[in-house]
């Protein structure tokens, strides 16, 4: 009778687990397109340029405007062959209002929109390629490799990338469950 409560206990422990840990995922957002502009004192025109940040989906947030936040972070930067860092404090955001882009401490500076962000969250995999600029405020933003500033895009796409990983936890619980189920089976006999 007890080895009965101890198998449901660790049943309902490692269920209550995984479903917490299939929560926290690493995300990727992207937000790319063909740039014309300057990086540095080196102008560019017709490159691809794509912003990308990594974070966790709990670490998502929601500030008092009713948008989506991740946590701080400094972004990785790709224009054309050129790979740095967007510097200061930049997340990106998803609106209320079917939009999403990149904000830093001040203002947004850029905001894509599309119809289908309206249901999207920030926490499953996401690809819009339907998309349009709805704001461009990037100059002369500091980066790795000078200033950026960008004066027109064309070919805007964001895509979201939410990978599972099991944590070392998840394993240690599996091996716990067999511990417990062995003890059990020989306590039985």
């Amino acid at each position: 009778m007890f080895s009965r409560y101890i198998h449901t206990a660790f049943v309902a422990a490692l269920v209550a687990f995984c479903v917490d840990t299939a929560n926290a995922a690493p995300i990727t957002l992207t937000y790319s397109g063909v740039a014309t502009g300057s990086l540095g004192e080196t102008p560019f025109s017709g490159v691809p340029f794509a912003f990308t940040f990594v974070t966790d989906t709990t670490l998502l947030s929601t500030p008092l405007f009713s948008a989506t936040y991740p946590a701080q972070s400094n972004i990785a930067l790709t224009v054309g062959a050129t790979s740095t860092t967007f510097g200061g404090s930049t997340s990106p955001f998803l609106g209320p209002t079917a939009v999403t882009g990149l904000t830093d401490a001040s203002s947004a500076f850029l905001v894509y929109g599309a119809s289908n962000f309206a249901g999207y969250d920030f926490a499953s995999n996401f690809f819009s390629a339907n998309t349009t600029v709805e704001l461009l405020d990037i100059t002369n933003r500091p980066t790795g490799a000078g200033n950026l500033t960008i004066t027109g895009i064309t070919r805007p796409q964001f895509v979201s990338v939410v990978t599972v990983v099991p944590e070392a936890g998840t394993f240690a619980l599996i091996g716990l469950g067999f511990a417990v189920c062995a003890l059990t089976r020989r306590r039985a006999r």
